[in-house]
């Protein structure tokens, strides 16, 4: 009972234990309690669900009860939809699986389902087309957009200690990465509290755990450059976003999101007040697919060798549907300047160009996909 909060397992076993031991009544009165709490315990929940197969009002109306009070829980919207469905309620059922697939990633049966449905509304059969397919993906997202704010950022205030150093803050990531869902919630919450004058966010995607459509041969390369074995991996000006055991601070899932933004956002602030070391300024114009970038270095470290110039080119946002739920996706790189995306070498002060293609770009986004698949 103790473990409940934390441990789904913990949940599974008391029920387990209370209906080998026939006190069904003991069991129902356990998860009626710990259903009450916000966040809604979902394993709980489930479970109750489970105990109320054979009385779908009384299962239904605990879920409708807990959807009120969290919007936010994609498995309680999947057992609404069924119960929908069981009845023949299909618009409603659709709208429950609608409302699930913004906010997780409907695998499965699931996934079917809703896929089923969907047509059949907007068809005469329950046969998806890729008309269709487009359609229903720029619906979901339409909802997904909709979706509230997990998290409010307190504007930035900056102290008497605050420098003019700009911060950059490179995020690797995966959208087939379940505990990458908190660094991208906490990650986006960062673009609302600092102004884009006194932080760089940077989103690199890797093909980590699965194949990443956003991934390009550069933001491996940059993996590559910082040693990063697994995401999310959050690096602050350089340096890994880490506790002070010098151990990756991670992720998880949704309900983390909170404890990991506010540890970025210690790192970050305490960056600001750090002196910077050189100064640069950067212009940029477009012509057809050619993206030409012209960076003014007037500021150097002094005495320093080997410095290189890094020049990336970033969108500021796009929508995708990736197996952790996560659809928008922000700042997300699509090119780094230089061999091997290292940068552009520099010994002095003055300009630098560069030009990103952005056909080049896209096939080579294309390539990256496929080697991927086919290496797996």
């Amino acid at each position: 009972r103790a473990a409940a909060s934390e441990s789904p397992a913990a949940v599974a076993a008391l029920v387990s234990l209370y209906v080998e031991r026939n006190e069904r009544a003991r069991a129902e009165s356990f998860l009626l309690d710990v259903i009450k709490t916000a966040p809604v315990n979902m394993a709980a929940l489930s479970s109750l669900t489970n105990l109320y197969k054979a009385e779908p009002a009384r299962a239904e109306a605990i879920l409708l009860d807990a959807v009120g009070r969290d919007p936010l829980l994609p498995g309680a919207l999947i057992s609404l939809a069924k119960l929908e469905h069981d009845r023949g309620a299909v618009a409603e059922a659709l709208d429950h699986y609608m409302k699930a697939a913004a906010l997780s990633f409907l695998r499965g049966a699931d996934g079917e389902a809703l896929r089923s449905l969907y047509a059949k509304q907007h068809g005469n059969s329950d046969v998806m087309t890729p008309a269709l397919e487009a359609k229903l993906d720029a619906d979901i997202n339409e909802r997904y957009r909709a979706l509230p704010k997990m998290m409010k950022a307190d504007p930035y205030l900056p102290t008497a200690r605050r420098t003019d150093r700009v911060v950059v803050l490179e995020m690797f990531t995966g959208s087939a990465c379940p505990p990458c869902v908190a660094a991208d919630l906490a990650f986006d919450t960062t673009l609302d509290r600092y102004p884009a004058d006194i932080v760089i966010p940077l989103a690199y995607h890797v093909h980590i755990p699965g194949p990443d459509p956003m991934t390009t041969p550069e933001s491996n390369a940059r993996r590559l450059f910082y040693a990063v074995n697994g995401v999310p991996t959050m690096q602050i000006s350089g340096a890994m976003a880490a506790n002070p055991a010098g151990e990756n601070l991670g992720g998880g899932g949704r309900n983390r999101a909170p404890e990991v933004y506010e540890k970025y956002v210690g790192l970050i602030d305490r960056a600001l007040e750090v002196a910077s070391d050189a100064a640069v300024s950067v212009r940029a114009t477009i012509q057809g697919t050619k993206v030409m970038v012209t960076a003014d270095v007037s500021k150097l470290p002094a005495n320093a060798a080997d410095l290189r110039l890094v020049v990336v080119l970033a969108e500021k946002q796009l929508m995708f549907g990736g197996e952790n739920g996560i659809r928008s996706h922000h700042m997300v790189v699509r090119g780094v300047a230089g061999d091997k995306s290292e940068g552009l070498p520099i010994a002095a002060t003055g300009s630098v160009q560069h030009t990103f293609d952005l056909a080049a770009i896209g096939q080579s986004i294309t390539r990256s996909l496929a080697t991927d698949i086919a290496r797996r």
